[in-house]
């Protein structure tokens, strides 16, 4: 997700508007998210990873895994509602999200429950990932049958997301 960063410091954490929809339905375009920098040692999978692509545009995407290429540490990221992942090198990481606000609701990504969430989220992310691995195909000029299982996983993502928001944030009214 493309972030836009209008805003203040506060203590170690920043805070940025998204405007992109990489991560929607958990991140909407337009939320306001925390992202804590002072944390670089402590990334898991599961959590949204703020990093910096083309040295100039910071995204927030999922972390799935980490890989080591060369004695070089990656991070395999993927958007949740992207088909396709990256790997990004660990110094381009900037920080974690901590908490995400919209005009509906409120997430702490810090708590017992988002964590244990989030590494669920991963999981499910992984096997995605292993999909595109096993079966890559091109969008635009594949035909559907072969993208009928990136469809599927896609879909029971974004259900279990949407559930996880409705039982585990607090409203925003």
């Amino acid at each position: 997700m493309n972030i836009a960063n209008d805003s203040k410091t506060e203590y170690e954490s920043h805070i940025f508007y998204l405007r992109g929809s990489s991560m929607v339905p958990l991140i909407k375009p337009g939320s306001k998210v925390f992202v804590d920098s002072s944390i670089k040692r402590d990334y898991r999978p599961g959590d949204i990873i703020c990093f910096l692509k083309n040295s100039s545009t910071l995204f927030a995407h999922r972390l799935i895994k980490w890989e080591f290429h060369n004695e070089k540490k990656f991070a395999v990221e993927k958007g949740d509602n992207v088909y396709g992942f990256s790997l990004i090198p660990y110094e381009q990481i900037i920080g974690k999200v901590i908490k995400i606000e919209n005009n509906k609701f409120i997430i702490d990504l810090n708590s017992s429950k988002w964590r244990s969430i989030n590494a669920i989220l991963a999981k499910i992310a992984y096997i995605q990932v292993l999909l595109l691995k096993a079966i890559p195909y091109s969008y635009h000029r594949d035909p559907i049958i072969k993208r009928i299982p990136h469809y599927f996983l896609k879909l029971l993502f974004t259900i279990i997301i949407l559930i996880f928001i409705a039982l585990a944030s607090k409203r925003n009214d």
